[in-house]
This record gives structure tokens, sequence and C-alpha cells, in this order.
């Protein structure tokens, strides 16, 4: 159109082809703010249309996202309360209650955790059942060098190891041995000393009265040879007697 108007120009037609190419470049205007409100609408409307679908995703999701966190929360709360359930047995003393929740979250590994240190309890109780049957050679094997119930086990086995072989010896009259408490408060140590000594005391009794009737049945051997002789010299002298009346 510009180009025809131009010719026009030149051609000597100047005023009908200014009047041309203004109502050319109108209709373009025209043209051109007809496609921008058409774009603006249809801009509205893609709003207007986004906007909806958004509060429509909204007010599904809601309801949605509640029932999953209540089933969630319903769901954590459930295995929480069966992990307390199971501690609270075990500070009551029993070792026999089963907790297993196979998820790879928190929660599961809280009850790995837990079955670890059931575990843990029930070979201490093992090791302690044995000990109080008197097997002082029952296998204790700590699991650290923080794991003091497993240490403590481990001494307690020993020094009852220790106490059944002081134990041997002395039934087997070895009175030499030296019994070493670990503590003021090791009565069992110093029960066994007390013993030793007390038997040391009543052997040297029984060596002394021993000794003593050693000495008194030499003595009545003494004497009975003694009256022996006695008697013999009277029956002497009363035969003398006889022979001289």
């Amino acid at each position: 159109l510009a180009f025809e108007a131009g010719q026009a120009i030149l051609g000597g037609e100047s005023e009908e082809a200014f009047k041309s190419a203004i109502a050319d470049i109108g209709q373009i205007r025209e043209l051109l703010e007809a496609d921008a409100a058409a774009s603006a609408a249809q801009a509205d409307q893609t709003y207007t249309s986004a906007r909806t679908l958004t509060l429509v995703l909204i007010v599904v999701a809601l309801p949605v996202a509640a029932v999953v966190g209540l089933l969630l929360a319903r769901s954590i709360s459930r295995g929480v309360s069966r992990i307390a359930q199971g501690m609270l047995t075990i500070a009551e003393g029993d070792l026999e209650t089963q907790v297993s929740i196979a998820t790879n979250d928190e929660l599961g590994d809280m009850a790995s955790s837990y079955s670890d240190m059931q575990g843990y309890l029930k070979e201490m109780a093992e090791i302690a059942t044995a000990i109080s049957r008197g097997d002082v050679n029952v296998a204790v094997n700590p699991r650290s060098e923080r794991d003091v119930l497993g240490n403590a086990s481990a001494e307690m086995r020993d020094y009852l190891g220790e106490m059944a072989g002081h134990a041997g010896r002395i039934a087997d009259g070895d009175l030499t041995i030296r019994v070493k408490s670990r503590s003021e408060e090791d009565a069992l140590a110093h029960a066994f000393a007390t013993m030793v000594t007390n038997l040391h005391s009543v052997l040297t009794e029984t060596q002394g009265a021993a000794d003593q009737l050693t000495k008194a049945k030499d003595q009545l051997s003494e004497i009975a040879e003694q009256a022996s002789i006695a008697t013999q010299e009277v029956a002497t002298t009363i035969g003398q007697v006889a022979e001289g009346s």
C-alpha cells in the first residue's frame, strides 16, 4: 500500500493518494486494535480459566492433603505407640515383646534399634541366669569399652570364678591362699578370708590338742609301766614275807 501511494504521489495524484494512504493506515490501525483486543480477551479468558483451575485444584487438594496427613499421622502414632508399649514391657522386665515396623524411615529405624536393644538385654539376661546357676565359664563378650552391663557381667563372672577357685583349694586342704578383697563391701572375699583365718586357728588348736593327747598317752604309758613294776615289787615282797613266816 505504501509503495502504491508513493507511485501515486510521483504520478501527480498527491491528494488522492495521501487520502488513500491515510485510509489504509486507518484500516491497518483498526486491524491492529481488533487483533490486540482479541488477544487481550483471549488472555483474560486464559487467566480466568487458569484461576478457576487453580481454585478447583486447591479445593480438591486440601481435603486430599488433609486425609493423607491424617492417615500418615495415624500410622506414625500407631508405630510410636507400639514402640512405647514395647519399651514399657522392657522396663517391667519382660523381654519377649516383639515390635516389627517394616518402613524405610525414622520409625523403622526406631523399631530396628528397639530390636537390637531387646536382643542385647536378652543376651545379658541369659548370661546372668547362667552365672546364677553356678556357671562361671559362660562366655561374656562386651560390645565396647562403654558397655557397662557387658563389662560388669564379665567382671562378675571372673570374680565368682576366682572365689570358686579359692573354695576348691580350701576344700583340698590348702590354707596358704590369700584372698584379696576388691573393696570394703566385698562380703564374699571377706568371708573367705575370715574362713581361712578361722580354719588356721582350728587347725592350730587341733594340733595342740593332738600334741597334748600324745603327751598324756606317754604319761599314761609311763604310769602303767611304773604301776607294773610296783606290782611286781609288791608281789616279791609278799612272797618273801610268806617264806619268812
